[in-house]
């Protein structure tokens, strides 16, 4: 999708569904506000786009593509403001899945006993 996303009608929607006036997260308020995806969205909170017939992309990496890049193949795109609605690119950043697991415990984002959803009663 990356050819596609090099054109200025795909660029044009996908940044037309976005609310930059999101909340500072109290974590990191030095990034500033992030920018909130007002679209589809996945059950897990992830935001998605689609566009002419292509199949759904997480909305945080396409956000980061537009103004970076392709993604490297097998690397994640993590959020510096841990908002899953969030798709300003300068909050996004590209690391290994091992990162991104070392990132959520690191800010406490990571379920452990009890708090785990995964856990039966």
């Amino acid at each position: 999708m990356t050819v596609v996303l090099e054109c200025t009608e795909v660029r044009e929607k996908f940044w037309s569904m976005v609310d930059k006036n999101g909340p500072i997260q109290e974590h990191v308020p030095e990034i500033g506000n992030c920018w909130l995806w007002t679209s589809k969205m996945m059950s897990a909170g992830y935001g998605t786009f689609s566009y002419g017939g292509k199949s759904s992309r997480l909305a945080h990496r396409t956000g980061w593509e537009l103004e970076n890049g392709p993604i490297p193949q097998g690397k994640c795109a993590l959020h510096k403001c841990d908002n899953r609605r969030g798709v300003r690119p300068s909050h996004i950043f590209i690391g290994t899945r091992a990162e991104n697991s070392r990132d959520m415990v690191a800010k406490g984002r990571s379920a452990k006993g009890e708090r785990n959803g995964l856990i039966k009663n």
